[in-house]
């Protein structure tokens, strides 16, 4: 789970989860845990690709064999291996596939955490029009995780002018201009973004209600909150945000048992002890509190907040 910037309200440092545009995977490498669990069959398939692959030598190996001893590598989680057979593909593409190629690095390199480097790549992606949507997607995706909201604009814009129903490219653009400070262009996109029914409808809600409790509308924002937490009960962020409305309003008992019912779903996180603990010092509770963070240090020794 990603975690954004602290958000101070109220004196008490507590969190307003977001989370990032969906990572573009597509068709793009066969997800590792679906192949593990469901596709045993082709999981073996791919191991004998692999082995294949690997008895051909470097010399006689064609741009194609790396594209797809690189791809094979990518679908089982061989990041590194994978990143270095699409070095060896881009030695020896022609200029038609080369597009390919920087583009599916690119996608590499964001797994590898080395966003720059995915920018470049897509970059040079870019060159080809047949892959701009995708390419200017993934590449606003890297530009926000790198904290450059106005480059990742520019992105996603360029995807919704080729498609004005790309759900993922207005959610990314909604996230961008939030973090803009353009809080109520970014309500408009969200709004957009639900009427196109997106597949993650939980999530866009609780972004949106972030973006409203921005812009001061709480009621509007719990609203939101609990709209999410019906379509996906399982979530915790919006659950966590309906705890930061009700301390904000100075309905500590309510924000507690908020944070508590998220607490149970994600015991493992020692940030949401840490919100409990919030709420327990809010009503005066401080042993409690010191016993909730000491199970939030259990879970993550020198976490600094706990």
């Amino acid at each position: 789970m990603s975690l954004p910037p602290l958000l101070d309200l109220q004196g008490t440092t507590i969190e307003l989860l977001e989370t990032p545009p969906e990572w573009p995977r597509g068709d793009d490498w066969v997800d590792e845990r679906l192949l593990k669990e469901h596709l045993p069959a082709v999981a073996e398939q791919i191991a004998i690709l692999l082995d294949h692959l690997m008895e051909v030598s470097t010399e006689r190996k064609t741009a194609a064999d790396w594209l797809l001893e690189a791809r094979a590598w990518a679908s089982t989680g061989e990041w590194m291996r994978a990143l270095i057979a699409y070095e060896y593909a881009l030695d020896s593409s022609g200029d038609r596939q080369a597009p390919d190629i920087w583009y599916l690095r690119g996608l590499t390199l964001m797994q590898q955490q080395q966003f720059d480097a995915a920018v470049e790549s897509f970059d040079y992606a870019r060159r080809s029009r047949a892959l701009g949507g995708r390419v200017s997607y993934a590449s606003g995706v890297a530009l926000m995780t790198l904290g450059r909201p106005q480059d990742a604009l520019d992105s996603f814009d360029r995807v919704i002018r080729g498609d004005g129903y790309h759900v993922d490219a207005r959610a990314g653009r909604a996230r961008a201009l939030a973090e803009l400070g353009r809080f109520d262009e970014a309500l408009d996109e969200y709004e957009r973004v639900l009427r196109l029914a997106p597949a993650n409808a939980a999530r866009v809600l609780n972004n949106r209600g972030n973006v409203l409790v921005r812009l001061n509308r709480l009621e509007p924002a719990l609203a939101s909150y609990r709209r999410a937490l019906e379509i996906d009960p399982d979530l915790v962020e919006p659950g966590v945000n309906v705890g930061n409305i009700f301390l904000l309003v100075g309905q500590r008992e309510q924000a507690l048992t908020a944070f508590q019912e998220a607490l149970h779903s994600r015991d493992d996180l020692p940030l949401l002890h840490v919100n409990v603990a919030v709420a327990l010092i809010e009503l005066g509770r401080h042993q409690e509190a010191i016993a909730v963070c000491d199970r939030a240090l259990e879970r993550e020794r020198g976490h600094a907040r706990a």
